[in-house]
């Protein structure tokens, strides 16, 4: 009988921890904060699928609009991974790829180009 009974402690506890670890997980507007905070942007939407940064360029800082061209959300149980390609919308040449994974209510960078 305490068998049974610390193997249903155990399953409880595994069924708790993972619907805690699952809800912690980040989405694409924790993405879009995320980018916010850490780019300096404008986002034009929770996703930020579109957002205006700032750049120096020749000595003036100008504004520009990026876009996302090609993205790749991956939806884990317990980690998410969402890789972005923004561009400009007149000049293809400014460009920014982004490579995040998020896991327990945190994104981290994995990879990222620039081109301004």
């Amino acid at each position: 009988m305490k068998y049974k009974k610390r193997i249903l402690v155990i399953s409880f506890t595994l069924v708790v921890l993972s619907i805690v670890f699952s809800s912690m997980t980040p989405d694409e507007n924790d993405f879009g904060i995320w980018l916010n905070e850490n780019y300096d942007v404008h986002c034009w939407d929770m996703k930020c699928d579109v957002f205006d940064i700032e750049i120096e360029e020749n000595g003036e800082v100008r504004t520009m609009t990026l876009q996302a061209n090609q993205v790749t959300y991956t939806p884990g149980i317990f980690v998410m991974k969402k890789r972005v390609l923004y561009s400009n919308i007149e000049n293809f040449d400014y460009r920014l790829d982004v490579k995040v994974y998020g896991s327990l209510g945190k994104i981290y960078l994995k990879e990222e180009e620039k081109t301004f």
